[in-house]
């Protein structure tokens, strides 16, 4: 019947020292949207890309090793574009209370 058709695995990346960040980006030009995207995929931390309507034009969903780690992959990417990101702001998640991955009937 095929029910289940796959699995994941839920790491406790703060147990292992990680932070999470959601970068919300603000840019000037909107067409090099891509451009980012296809640079900023290949960083080992991000973990979700969203794109976004409405305020933010982009959204990165990062797991660092702290705030430094995540400044430095936002300084990187402001330097690899200069002058497309008009700003960004950024949160930083303490803790997950709850994580649904199965809508419960």
């Amino acid at each position: 019947m095929d029910v289940i058709q796959g699995y994941r695995v839920s790491i406790d990346y703060y147990k292992l020292d990680y932070r999470f960040f959601k970068a919300n980006i603000d840019l000037n030009d909107y067409m090099e949207r891509g451009r980012i995207i296809n640079y900023i995929k290949s960083d080992p931390h991000l973990i979700m890309i969203d794109k976004s309507i409405g305020y933010y034009d982009l959204e990165l969903d990062f797991w660092t090793e702290g705030i430094n780690q995540f400044h430095q992959i936002m300084d990187d990417l402001t330097i690899q574009f200069p002058g497309v990101i008009k700003r960004y702001i950024y949160v930083h998640d303490t803790k997950v209370h709850k994580m649904l991955y199965m809508p419960e009937e």
